[in-house]
């Protein structure tokens, strides 16, 4: 019963599990309560990592429903965190650790298609503990996909899932980034940002943008040589472009503009392989993308969107310090930047050498590094400073001496614990961020890497993740992988094993010495290392066994009963691997189970005592086979150790004896050749080469002593000499007899490389003019521009402290005249509006390398290269000479040195310093980090000269001395004065250099002066970057002498057929000359100073333009040279070029200033007509005012620029010439200021041999003379050599100048506007603008009636009589109505009856009763409509016609006033008209009766033009006029001679108009301007 009922105990215990194992107790069986505990002991339980169930009594079994859970402790990123819910119907509960995820996003995205693998990643940072797992991630095709991110335990339990939607879209080309600067400023500083506004679009949706506020700055370094600029983009709130590093939101990011990389694709490339070797390890590699630029509207080009290297947990994620934070242990993010620009310190040490394959010992250089991220104190930069030093030691000892050190808490050096390289290296650089590093500069092979740009990082803070020196954020690859358009090539591989070219500028340390690391010990470690974990792993296995068994061995004891035979002594050989495992299941699975069997003699055992002995035997048995097993692994792994200990051992023996044996080989060989060397030279001794040596030897000598030739003679130089003497030098070489001794030997310099000569002595640059160092230049500079030609080499001489008497009597080259010589002097350390600075001067300099590279990129050649292979010197060599570099220079000045060094090779610079022993100590530090140019120093104070280590004594030279300087001098200043004294009369030049025809379908180029060594000069225009010209010059300068030069010359050197020229007077004395004695090619002459001449100039021009445009659109021409190509096709008809010179060209400026359509067209012709062949040379006599109101773009179109002498404002030379300010130096002021009468300075466009522009340069010309007397015989040779070949016409135009009647004229302007039927036409005269003449035509509206009013009688008599003769020219029926005593017929009557008489079918009346017949006729018409005939009314004193006849009666003899008589009324003031007794009597007319016309007259012209009958009144003065109100009134067309203010505001409407009349006519209709107007002269 007893059994039964603790059975069923027991059974319950296991079956039910929400309630609790309560000890059984029994006082009658203790026996039961022992073998519960065994059971309870072996039962298998099962328990969560992460929760657990309990209960706290017993219940009801049921279904638990639990409420919502409880914080026990809270999660954060670092720990995890506790909760726990409760069972709502028992005690039970559920307690479990959790994890705070909500921080952590896993959103969708949009690509565009690229054809890359796209994925999405999770934002946020992960709690500790937690890692992400993918699933359907990865897309590469248009489409989309839902992805799974799954967060798991270590333990790999999955505790929560995100989904996200990945999608890529169609490609829909670049997008579109729009910068847009505050008010357009410029972009044009590295340090300063720009304000603007940046907008992306031509993108996805979600990836647009719109104004984002920020600044825009340069960045880079050599980079911003290029035109095309890299900028660097900087927000004022955090943005996200493009999507770039998962929408990681920065304010910092940078454009690339990859000038250099003409595939765009290279820093590309390298960063997608950065992304693949180095994100994954989180050492961070910048995302891109491919944009299109636009700065202001305007296309920049296509660019490289990216990351900026800088500290950012979503970037380089190390700790960033606070502002103003001065702890040391910060992150450190650094560049290894031979520029030096931010914080810099070097690391390295000038004694590690490192051996390559062929046994040579090499130096491993320095580099300098800056620190990128924000450090606030200098303490700061010392402790990374001495961090990275020793790490490199650590690297250097490891890899090349086999020493061994690791850090001890200040960064010291102490004794590694390990005794291989990797191990010890790996303590403090993280390895395999460097080897991932390695591996991608390998591939894109980068020149770069080991000069700048290459980036690493360390962390000293309390939560690093980065506590090792790390290598990451790869960066500037536009030079890699063999670009073709870079001079230097990749040269650190370690394919081939040959170090030796690896020790260049452009090595990188690091990757250099990883190459060499032996990894023999590394392999011991990892071979070692897998026997312990194999052997850790075994003993494991067995003491995991033995634990196991252990545990019951107790609980089996208590059964044994108390014999010998529990002091069993264990026998493992009873106990095999299958026993062993069966006995643990046994125990483990099956515990109850056997002891109920046991308890109850289910198994045949005769006592629990035996049962539980022979249990425990087994068990101890199991246990020392357990100790066995581990005994037997522990022996073998130590005999595995031991032998690999052994292998490593030989190996590392090996390798060093290899070492030894090849050393030992150079040893021998070096000894060898040094042996051969010894015997050489012994035989050399008594040689047939000495005795040459000594020959050349001599002829050196001989060749220094002639090379300048005679120190009184000079012409100038035209074949470049390859070296130049510098000095003599003392050296040690065998005398003939074999024996050492001293010699003398001219030192020579090449001047087709790049040279940096430094004299210096202590005094230095503060010395006296007349010390040794001085002497040096002043000498050498004696044979420079002995043996130069002067257009090969261009000298900058600074001389701030002595004002230029350091050049003593080469001070005069500055006072040669002539720009020649390419001599600039400065002498200032300030600038002001006269003086350029030296500073100023030296920032040209750096400016001018960036257009000499870009010209010489393409060819991959220095200029110093290509010069000598092309010998075209389209840039000249240049030479810095400083007489002052000072002791202690200024930052600035240092910046500027480095960067004339830097680019000095390339752009052709070679330098020549004075200065201390100190100032060559900053120079030498330049030129050692910046240039691979050496410096030879001249230490005069020593007596050395000294380069590259290698020392020899200086003797300075002999030659030329003082006095041969100053005859050398003279020699100079008389070659260059005898080339201004040259005859330059126009004649006398050409007829001695000779005259031939140019082509001018490309350009013009007008011989017009001649230079310092008389040689003729050319006027280029049209071309490239000289469209137009501009000549200004003061009075008496001889710029109108000058202009008549370029004209004739033009007309001589060009066919007719070629050119065509215009010529515009506004000064209106010169060009009148042409038009008696006209050149072929003078199409135009307009000699005037009006608005109307000039409009019509300008619409003339237009109208040119676009009939040219018209005629090569034919044949799809480009320009004038394409279009003379089809000379032979149908429908071509010859364009000659088109040469427009204008004389006072502020008139013009002047009078377009306020009408914009013309404006517009100025500008027009000045941008846009290039093309079409019309070219215009502009004169005046100050810049400022000629091209007052034009615009910048209008103006760069004005490439040539000629000043002239201005003493009134000398300042115009300077802004005529538009160039930098640099570019006047203190000789080319004086050249200025000593301009004498036709000379002139010239902005010279300078080309190459394809004609391609290459440089801008200043220049001093004379040009050639030429008299009025000159035109009339050089235009008759013209028209006769050009007979026949030419169209004979000429558009005259002046305003000054009265011409009589010619029928050509009329003829003319009918052929170039015709007459528009019903209207008539009056031809009144000249008109002031390109018209043939002045047309007036008049309609039929009821106005349709001119009015002449003011002036003298003769003036409207001339008028008259043109009107007059229009009638006769088109058949017009001519009415004269002429009263008596009026002053036209006091003085003219007898002329006016004479042309009446001339012109077939006119009619004069002169009497009232012929007036009132005709009248009375002319009324009939008008009422019956009968007119057949255009009818022209001339009225001659209308005004006291129309008063005497308003005295008469009318037709019913009606009066309507008094009675006095008509000559009543003007008898009092009549006079007789003088010659009447020889006119001959008019005709007679029909007999009638005067009446009151009056009306009659009013109806002619209100109603008489709609019958075809015009009406023509004159009247002396306006108050006259006016008084005809009716008459006044309709006439539209009015004439006004001179008349007062008053007279001209109710008359025109406007009496500024007063101004426009002059001594002239001018015409108005009631609009808003006047016409001149010339009548014809009386014949």
């Amino acid at each position: 019963m007893k059994k039964t009922i603790l059975l069923s105990i027991l059974i319950s215990s296991v079956l039910f599990g929400c309630g609790n194992n309560s000890d059984i107790k029994s006082s009658n069986d203790e026996s039961s309560i022992k073998n519960s505990e065994i059971s309870s002991t072996f039962s298998s339980t099962s328990s969560l990592s992460q929760s657990s169930i309990s209960a706290s009594k017993p219940s009801r079994p049921h279904n638990h429903k639990y409420g919502e859970w409880e914080i026990l402790e809270e999660a954060n990123l670092f720990n995890s965190g506790k909760r726990i819910k409760k069972c709502e119907s028992c005690d039970a509960n559920i307690e479990e650790i959790y994890y705070d995820l909500s921080e952590v996003r896993f959103i969708d995205k949009n690509y565009q298609y690229n054809g890359l693998e796209r994925e999405i990643k999770i934002e946020g940072i992960l709690p500790k503990g937690i890692k992400v797992k993918y699933k359907n991630n990865k897309l590469t095709n248009i489409g989309s996909i839902v992805a799974t991110a799954e967060f798991i335990t270590d333990d790999n339990k999955i505790i929560d899932k995100k989904e996200a939607v990945l999608t890529i879209t169609s490609y829909i080309g670049l997008p579109n980034i729009n910068v847009t600067t505050i008010n357009n400023a410029a972009i044009d500083s590295k340090e300063v940002y720009t304000d603007m506004t940046l907008s992306i679009d031509n993108c996805l949706d979600n990836y647009k943008l719109e104004n984002a506020a920020g600044g825009i700055r340069l960045r880079g370094n050599g980079s911003l040589e290029a035109i095309k600029k890299p900028y660097r983009l900087k927000f004022n709130d955090k943005q996200s472009l493009l999507g770039l590093n998962d929408g990681a939101k920065i304010k910092s990011w940078v454009l690339l503009a990859e000038f250099y990389d003409y595939s765009m694709m290279r820093n590309a490339t390298a960063f997608t392989l950065g992304n693949d070797l180095m994100n994954g390890k989180g050492y961070y590699s910048s995302d891109f993308q491919h944009v299109n630029l636009y700065v202001n509207g305007i296309f920049n080009g296509v660019y490289v969107l990216c990351e900026q290297q800088q500290v950012n947990k979503n970037r380089v994620d190390i700790y960033e310090a606070d502002e103003d934070e001065e702890t040391l242990e910060i992150g450190y993010l650094l560049e290894m930047d031979n520029y030096g620009d931010d914080y810099p310190f070097e690391v390295g040490n000038t004694t590690y050498t490192a051996t390559d394959s062929n046994g040579s010992s090499q130096i491993i250089p320095t580099r300098t590094y800056s620190i990128k991220s924000d450090i606030y104190s200098l303490e700061q930069q010392k402790y990374i400073s001495k961090y990275m030093n020793s790490v490199y030691s650590i690297l250097y000892n490891a890899v090349c001496l086999n020493k061994y050190y690791e850090l001890d808490e200040n960064f010291d050096l102490v004794e590694s614990k390990h005794i291989d390289a990797y191990s010890t290296i790996n303590e403090v650089i993280d390895l395999d961020s460097l080897m991932r590093s390695y591996i991608l500069e390998e591939i894109m092979k980068d020149i770069d890497v080991g000069f700048s740009s290459y980036y690493m990082f360390v962390d000293f803070s309390k939560d690093s993740k980065f506590n090792k020196l790390t290598f990451g954020a790869p960066w500037d690859f536009d030079w890699s992988g063999g670009n073709p358009g870079i001079m230097f090539n990749y040269n650190y591989g370690t394919s081939n094993g040959n170090y030796n070219s690896l020790f260049t500028d452009h090595m990188n340390p690091w990757l250099f010495l990883l190459s060499k690391l032996n990894n023999f010990e590394s392999e011991r470690e990892a071979a070692i290392a897998a026997i312990e974990s194999r052997a850790k792993k075994e003993i494991s296995d067995y003491v995991q066994m033995k634990s196991s068994l252990q545990k019951y061995v107790e609980p089996v004891r208590q059964w044994c009963s108390k014999s010998d035979l529990v002091n069993y002594t264990p026998n493992p050989a009873r106990v095999n691997e299958a026993e062993l495992n069966q006995l643990i299941r046994m125990l483990q699975e099956q515990g109850i189970m056997a002891w109920i069997k046991r308890t109850f003699k289910l198994d045949g055992y005769s006592s629990r005592a035996e049962m539980a002995l022979d249990l425990c035997q087994k068990i101890e048995d199991a246990c020392a086979y357990c100790n066995n097993k581990i005994s037997d692994i522990e022996a073998r792994a130590e005999r595995e150790r031991s032998a690999q200990v052994t292998e490593t051992r030989r190996k590392c023996s090996a390798e060093n004896e290899r070492f030894i044996n090849e050393r030992k080989n150079y040893e021998l060989r070096h000894r060898d050749e040094k042996e051969q060397a010894l015997t050489a030279l012994s035989r050399f001794d008594t040689s047939a080469e000495l005795q040459n040596m000594h020959t050349k030897l001599e002829r050196m000598k001989i060749d220094a002593e002639n090379s300048c030739g005679v120190w009184g003679e000079y012409s100038a130089p035209t074949s470049m000499p390859e070296e130049v003497l510098l000095c003599d030098a003392k050296i040690t070489l065998p005398n003939k007899n074999g024996v050492e001794e001293n010699m003398v030997l001219p030192m020579w310099i090449n001047l087709y490389e790049c040279n940096i000569i430094v004299i210096t002595s202590n005094s230095g640059s503060t010395s006296s003019t007349d010390c040794k160092e001085k002497q040096f230049v002043r000498k050498f500079l004696s044979r420079m521009l002995k043996t130069v030609p002067p257009e090969y080499c261009s000298y900058s001489i600074f001389d701030s402290l002595h004002k230029g008497a350091s050049l003593e009597r080469l001070i005069d080259v500055t006072n040669v005249g002539t720009t020649d010589l390419n001599f600039d002097l400065f002498t200032s350390n300030e600038s002001d509006a006269k003086v350029v600075s030296c500073a100023e001067r030296r920032k040209y300099l750096r400016s001018r390398p960036a257009e000499i590279i870009k010209f010489t990129a393409g060819r991959n050649k220095s200029l110093f290269e290509y010069n000598k292979e092309s010998g075209d010197f389209e840039f000249p060599f240049t030479w810095y000479i400083d007489f002052n570099f000072p002791d202690a220079p200024d930052n600035k000045l240092l910046d500027d040195i480095k960067e004339l060094l830097v680019n000095a090779p390339a752009a052709g610079y070679s330098f020549m310093f004075v200065t201390t022993p100190n100032g060559y100590s900053k120079i030498k530090e330049l030129a050692s980090r910046f240039t691979q140019t050496s410096i030879l120093h001249v230490d005069v104070d020593k007596a050395i000269c000294e380069k590259d280590g290698v020392q020899i004594d200086y003797l300075g030279s002999s030659t030329p001395s003082s006095d041969q300087i100053y005859n050398f001098m003279t020699a100079l200043k008389k070659y260059y004065d005898e080339g201004d004294s040259i005859n330059n009369r126009i004649d006398s030049v050409f007829a001695t250099k000779g005259v031939e025809l140019r082509d001018a379908s490309k350009k013009l180029t007008i011989p017009m002066a001649l230079d310092s060594r008389g040689r003729l000069v050319d006027l280029e225009l049209g071309g490239e970057g000289s469209v137009h010209g501009f000549i200004s010059g003061g009075t008496n300068s001889g710029k109108s002498t000058l202009l008549h030069t370029i004209i004739l010359s033009a007309c001589l050197h060009y066919h007719p057929n070629d050119l065509e020229i215009w010529l515009v007077d506004y000064k209106q004395t010169e060009f009148y000359l042409y038009k008696k004695k006209t050149p072929p090619h003078i199409k135009l002459i307009g000699v005037s100073k009006t608005p109307d001449f000039t409009f019509s100039l300008l619409d003339k021009i237009e109208v040119e333009a676009n009939r040219r445009t018209e005629l090569m659109n034919r044949f799809e021409a480009q320009n004038l040279e394409e279009y003379r190509k089809h000379k032979n096709e149908p429908g071509y008809v010859n364009i000659p070029r088109l040469f427009i010179v204008i004389d006072e060209f502020h008139e013009m400026s002047q009078f377009v200033s306020t009408e914009m359509e013309y404006k517009d067209k100025l500008e027009n012709i000045l941008r846009e007509y290039r093309a079409q062949g019309i070219t215009c040379l502009m004169a005046d006599q100050t810049f400022s005012t000629g091209l007052s109101g034009l615009t910048s773009a209008a103006k760069n179109q004005i490439g040539l620029r000629i000043a002239m002498r201005n003493e009134a404002s000398p300042q115009e030379i300077k802004d005529t010439l538009e160039v930098d300010r640099a570019l006047y130096s203190d000789s080319m002021q004086r050249t200025i200021a000593i301009m004498s009468q036709g000379e002139f300075i010239m902005k010279v466009y300078v080309r190459n041999s394809r004609g391609e522009l290459t440089d801008i340069k200043l220049e001093k010309f004379k040009g050639l003379f030429t008299k009025g007397d000159d035109i009339a015989p050089i235009s008759k040779a013209l028209r006769s050599l050009y007979k026949g070949q030419y169209q004979k016409s000429l558009l005259y135009v002046n305003t000054k100048e009265q011409v009589s009647w010619d029928d050509a004229e009329p003829m003319a302007l009918d052929a170039l506007e015709p007459l528009r039927y019903p209207n008539i036409r009056m031809y009144l005269g000249r008109s002031a603008t390109l018209r043939p003449c002045f047309g007036l035509d008049m309609g039929r509206q009821p106005d349709e009636n001119l009015a002449i009013v003011g002036g003298t009688a003769y003036q409207r008599w001339e008028l008259l009589a043109s009107i007059m003769r229009s009638c006769k020219f088109r058949n017009y029926k001519l009415l004269v109505f002429m009263a008596e005593f009026s002053d036209l017929m006091s003085d003219f009557a007898p002329n006016i009856r004479r042309t009446c008489q001339e012109i077939p079918g006119a009619e004069l009346m002169e009497t009232l009763e012929e007036w009132c017949a005709k009248l009375d006729s002319l009324e009939k018409l008008i009422d019956e409509r009968r007119n057949t005939e255009d009818i022209v009314c001339v009225f001659i004193g209308l005004e006291i016609a129309n008063v005497e006849l308003s005295r008469l009666p009318d037709k019913g003899g009606n009066r309507s006033g008094g009675s006095r008589s008509f000559l009543d009324t003007i008898s009092k003031y009549a006079t007789p008209v003088a010659g009447t007794e020889s006119i001959a009597e008019p005709i007679p007319a029909e007999k009638s009766e005067a009446f009151n016309a009056t009306s009659i007259i009013d109806k002619l012209f209100s109603s008489g033009a709609r019958n075809g009958i015009r009406c023509i009144t004159e009247v002396s003065v306006y108050r006259q006029f006016s008084k005809i109100l009716k008459i006044k009134d309709m006439c539209r067309h009015k004439v006004a001679f001179s008349m007062s203010a008053d007279d001209c505001l109710m008359y025109l409407g406007n009496s500024n108009f007063q101004k426009s009349i002059g001594q002239n006519a001018v015409y108005g209709d009631g609009g808003k301007e006047v016409k001149k107007l010339l009548p014809y002269k009386l014949q």
